[in-house]
């Protein structure tokens, strides 16, 4: 009886540490988001040519003049996935007032499977292949969803490592396009 009790006492006590643990973890993530500055050298980001879900071509300097998050992701990510209704909602909002875009690379994946996955979730977003690689490689991609932002100017703002969300983008819009 009197073990069963200790056992009780840890156990609790040790879920409550983990998800004070998560809590804080995620906490503090999103306001090392929100809280993302210029980066001090401006940087200009490589421009490339990828293919659509349509199968046009697409360039990032397509979209100079506005500001651009350029997430790269994959459809087996299970954090890319989380993130992606994410993306696809603000992406919607985004298209309202022309100011910026959601574009969604999708790294080393063939067609086929990107579109059946965004079809089937209905997403709106702009989905590019980079099927190659070659993109991703350009860019140093060594882990994924990764967000990189680019000023109107076709600057590096910042980099977003890891999953992201509605509000930390929409936040962000705003601080950079006000400036």
């Amino acid at each position: 009886m009197k073990v069963k009790k200790i056992f009780d006492i840890v156990f609790w006590t040790v879920i409550i540490v983990i998800l004070l643990f998560v809590g804080y973890t995620y906490y503090n993530r999103n306001k090392q988001q929100n809280n993302l500055e210029q980066i001090e050298q401006k940087v200009l980001v490589p421009d490339f040519e990828l293919k659509n879900l349509e199968g046009e071509t697409v360039k990032l300097s397509d979209y100079r003049g506005k500001l651009v998050f350029l997430n790269f992701w994959a459809v087996w990510c299970p954090y890319c996935v989380k993130e992606m209704p994410d993306l696809d909602r603000t992406h919607q909002k985004f298209a309202k007032e022309g100011k910026a875009v959601v574009l969604a690379v999708d790294s080393g994946e063939d067609r086929q499977t990107v579109k059946e996955f965004i079809d089937k979730k209905n997403f709106t977003l702009p989905v590019l292949l980079d099927e190659t690689g070659e993109v991703s490689a350009m860019y140093g991609i060594g882990g994924i969803p990764v967000t990189f932002i680019v000023n109107p100017d076709g600057t590096l703002y910042n980099v977003i490592s890891g999953a992201t969300n509605e509000r930390t983008i929409l936040n962000l819009a705003k601080k950079i396009l006000k400036d």
